[in-house]
């Protein structure tokens, strides 16, 4: 994605700095409550109160790279409880163990 100007007025946040578009690379965020990098994103930081802004197009494109993210891994045990990953885990083991396949 190349550079591109999302912003460029007065932050609304103090009101005396102007949100400027900056590009972040690694930029950490949360996806539906769960941690996730960008590797590079556009925002906008205040250069007065360093507040940030974000466009409705840009977090759509990170939430689109969260679920291809997921596809690559399954995403099968991000959504789930400790206690169930543990569950699956034993009876996995208990069915290795028992010769038995999941």
């Amino acid at each position: 994605m190349g550079a591109q100007l999302l912003f460029e007025y007065t932050c609304p946040e103090c009101g005396s700095g102007t949100v400027r578009t900056t590009r972040v690379q690694n930029y950490k965020t949360k996806i539906k409550g769960y941690p996730f990098i960008v590797d590079e994103g556009f925002i906008g930081i205040c250069d007065h109160c360093k507040a940030e802004h974000f466009t409705p197009k840009e977090t759509k494109r990170w939430e689109n790279l969260f679920y291809r993210s997921l596809k690559k891994t399954s995403g099968f045990f991000l959504f789930r409880r400790k206690t169930e990953i543990e569950w699956i885990k034993n009876l996995r083991n208990q069915r290795i163990a028992s010769g038995t396949s999941f």
